[in-house]
């Protein structure tokens, strides 16, 4: 799990893939230009797919879904943006819902055929705990890595497995802070952390106290490896970073599964 955390709301997230970068590819009649598909999310309920892309200026873009019985191809299109750039980093999410539910059936980029990783939705975390003045921002395939010019503080930029980021953000008095819950797939650890960490419990688990946050590892209910960090840009203490971390429980279905927005809690299963 290498992270490396950016100040400010908006936050590039690099996907594995394809680096966060366009491909060059040729546009066509309609301007659009064919946009390689990196990790996404997909829905507790298995009908809605999450996307996303990063930059400096990114135009309009389209996400669509093209479904049989054994695979589901996405077709994510973007208009790339012209004239004058202007500001910092964005970061767009684009959804699309699905006919059926995902299943079995295997995810794929429609343009060539490559195989899309999946981080699922259900195996999402809420914490019933926040520093005050903190709220939910919004969940995105892939994790913020980051760079020195940015300010970031701790790891590198490789995600090795499918990865989602939760951001909670701080807009009251005392000035803006994000924390973001990483969660993913495998056994990983924070790069730029010292050698031989502090140790502290955080859910039942010996957790490692990096110099930005905290990092632990659990299993999902299916026994698949979750590795865990808590990353605050705003120098909270490790004691509020434990709060956080020991009130971390899957969302439990309140209403029959529909296509909700991602933005809000999933339900999921219960995480070992």
């Amino acid at each position: 799990m290498s992270r490396r955390l950016v100040a400010g709301a908006l936050l590039a997230l690099t996907l594995s893939a394809v680096g966060g970068l366009l491909a060059a590819r040729a546009a066509s009649a309609d301007g659009t230009v064919a946009t390689p598909v990196g990790p996404v999310l997909v829905s507790a309920d298995g009908r809605r797919v999450s996307i996303t892309e990063t930059g400096q200026c990114l135009g309009s873009g389209v996400l669509r879904a093209r479904e049989d019985d054994s695979v589901v191809a996405l077709d994510f299109r973007m208009v790339p943006h012209s004239g004058r750039c202007v500001g910092g980093p964005q970061l767009l999410v684009w959804s699309v819902g699905l006919a059926a539910p995902l299943a079995a059936r295997r995810l794929v980029d429609a343009d060539g055929g490559a195989p899309v990783t999946v981080f699922r939705g259900a195996d999402l975390l809420r914490p019933s705990a926040l520093p005050p003045g903190y709220r939910l921002a919004y969940d995105a395939p892939g994790y913020a890595p980051g760079d020195e010019a940015s300010g970031a503080v701790g790891g590198a930029s490789t995600q090795w497995d499918p990865a989602v980021s939760t951001l909670f953000v701080h807009d009251g008095p005392g000035g803006p802070g994000s924390l973001w819950l990483v969660e993913e797939y495998g056994r990983h650890w924070p790069d730029g952390w010292p050698a031989d960490p502090p140790l502290v419990t955080a859910q039942g688990r010996l957790a490692r106290v990096g110099p930005n946050g905290l990092a632990w590892q659990e299993r999902t209910g299916d026994g698949t490896p979750l590795s865990l960090a808590l990353l605050s840009d705003a120098g909270l203490p490790t004691t509020s970073l434990l709060r956080v971390a020991d009130s971390l429980a899957p969302v439990p279905c309140r209403t029959p599964a529909g296509n909700r927005p991602l933005t809000r809690p999933p339900c999921a299963r219960l995480v070992q």
